[in-house]
């Protein structure tokens, strides 16, 4: 008689997870957590003085958000003109969020900014750029026609390319340490029309940051006159309705949309069904937030007073 089939003994075999994916790609990457990209640019009135300039407020601003957060470093490039700057800058979801608070909440920023525009935002990048922040300054060219400002979406989103592009361009000429073998491939995929800015950059991974550098690009004028967005193009893309606004994305950013089904099965009628601002006020959660115990004995109070 045949004996009975003992599951016991079978070896459960080892199932690999999504996560488990997810942290071997991370640890390929040389990664803590996945990285993104925003670009965004703005008119301003910051002085050109040393201290005061917007490359300095840029520079603090990024400084301390490095410092207090330490999973990926922010790093990335800016462009600074005497009335516009364009910036790329690249880390995690958290160190972005709080990049652009500390930029839009700040009183004296706010009065010396004027238009500001998210053009591209990239999720889960591959790799960055650049492995620091640095700001740079130039001269741009001049637009030989003025950009048609009722232009639509398809058009619109064509100068977003070629303003992106352009940044792009210039973010990989500054790149460190780049053997004489890939500069000529770089200066061959610059001259070429089918570069599309893809995320396929070399070899730049995240790794602590550099200290932020400044540089004057007026050389590169010379041998890549294309490099710098147009003061024409900027104005364009400040000026269209199909660019978000940079404070609109910060307000949107991480609220959860209220469900329509709910609206006819619920009554009265809430006006919010998540409490967004129940953290606006800086809160000590050892101190200051209520606990079991201390609702308990307030109820108490209450019932020997009554």
């Amino acid at each position: 008689m045949m004996e009975k089939y003992d599951i016991t003994q079978q070896i459960e075999p080892v199932r690999r997870t999504f996560l488990n994916v997810l942290c071997d790609n991370l640890k390929l990457a040389e990664k803590v957590i996945f990285v993104h990209r925003l670009i965004y640019i703005a008119e301003h009135s910051f002085s050109d003085y040393s201290g005061s300039s917007i490359g300095d407020c840029m520079e603090k601003i990024v400084q301390k958000v490095n410092d207090s957060y330490h999973d990926e470093p922010l790093t990335g490039l800016l462009v600074c003109y005497p009335k516009y700057f364009c910036h790329i800058i690249e880390g995690s979801e958290d160190s972005l969020y709080k990049h652009l608070v500390l930029l839009m909440s700040d009183e004296a920023n706010r009065k010396k900014l004027g238009r500001t525009k998210m053009l591209v935002c990239y999720h889960h990048i591959n790799q960055r750029f650049l492995p620091g922040w640095m700001a740079m300054t130039g001269k741009p060219p001049t637009l030989v026609e003025k950009i048609d400002v009722n232009s639509d979406l398809y058009r619109t989103s064509r100068h977003v390319y070629h303003c992106v592009r352009k940044l792009y361009k210039l973010a990989l000429l500054q790149r460190p340490k780049i053997s004489i073998a890939e500069n000529t491939s770089i200066t061959e995929e610059l001259k070429s029309e089918r570069y599309s800015g893809s995320l396929s950059v070399m070899d730049s991974r995240s790794t602590v940051p550099n200290e932020p550098t400044r540089t004057n690009v007026s050389f590169l004028m010379e041998k890549y006159p294309d490099c710098l967005p147009e003061y024409g193009l900027l104005d364009f893309l400040l000026s269209t309705p199909y660019t978000q606004d940079l404070q609109h994305y910060i307000d949107i950013y991480g609220i959860i949309k209220p469900i329509d089904a709910y609206k006819d099965k619920v009554w009265p009628v809430p006006t919010e069904f998540v409490p967004f601002n129940i953290f606006d006020k800086a809160y000590d959660p050892v101190t200051d937030l209520p606990t079991a115990k201390a609702t308990a004995e307030e109820a108490t109070d209450l019932l020997d007073v009554e």
